[in-house]
């Protein structure tokens, strides 16, 4: 008797647990929903992949599979379409599947000249891989940077022109962040962090400092 019920009460449990993420997400999405309105976004709870511009070109949306886009908030300004929005993939399966979820700040604009490049924290097996000829672009002025992030791109003149001092100081004081480029767009993210809504436009405010300072720059490319 007793296998069935520890079996009824961990059914039981999954049960809750479930219930109580969909109702998590509801909360979410109605939350972002309404603090989008405030910030002039417009708001989708759910699309597709056809939202992102160029979403083949970035290395975030080439990972895992049965993707898809939530919380999608699009805003156009003067000279550019911002969009916010969550990102979710799977990877592996069976026992070993695993669902990512991840807030993702994208940019996109004619005023961006940027060249092609990916910069994120460095992890050990990054370093490992290295060894065997996987790319990192390293500055010799900035050896904190070299030793946090790794920097990969194919026109590496183009990307020492970006990378300044000021831009630098952006990923120094953001230890965590990610940007990729393809040109006339820019994707800004936490790798693996999806922001709370009440933080969700105090980082938004983070990012585009950071947009704007690439995109400063990018006149000089």
């Amino acid at each position: 008797m007793e296998p069935v019920i520890i079996s009824f009460a961990i059914l039981t449990l999954l049960v809750i647990i479930f219930i109580a993420s969909i109702r998590n997400e509801k909360k979410r999405t109605e939350t972002l929903k309404q603090k989008a309105g405030m910030r002039g976004f417009t708001f989708q709870d759910k699309a597709g992949l056809e939202v992102i511009p160029l979403s083949n070109e970035f290395h975030l949306f080439s990972r895992g599979h049965s993707k898809r886009v939530q919380n999608f908030m699009q805003k156009s300004g003067l000279d550019s379409e911002e969009a916010i929005f969550d990102y979710i993939y799977t990877t592996g399966s069976g026992k070993n599947r695993s669902i990512h979820r991840q807030t993702v700040y994208l940019f996109h604009s004619d005023r961006l000249h940027l060249p092609v490049f990916a910069v994120r924290p460095e992890h050990v097996f990054h370093k490992i891989r290295q060894i065997f000829g996987y790319q990192d672009i390293d500055f010799k002025q900035y050896p904190e940077f070299s030793k946090k992030f790794i920097l990969r791109g194919k026109d590496e003149a183009a990307i020492d022109k970006i990378f300044t001092q000021d831009v630098i100081a952006c990923f120094l004081h953001e230890k965590k962040l990610c940007v990729e480029s393809a040109g006339k767009d820019l994707i800004i993210y936490w790798s693996g962090k999806r922001i709370k809504p009440n933080l969700l436009f105090k980082q938004y405010e983070t990012v585009r400092k950071v947009y704007q300072i690439l995109q400063q720059r990018s006149q000089f490319v």
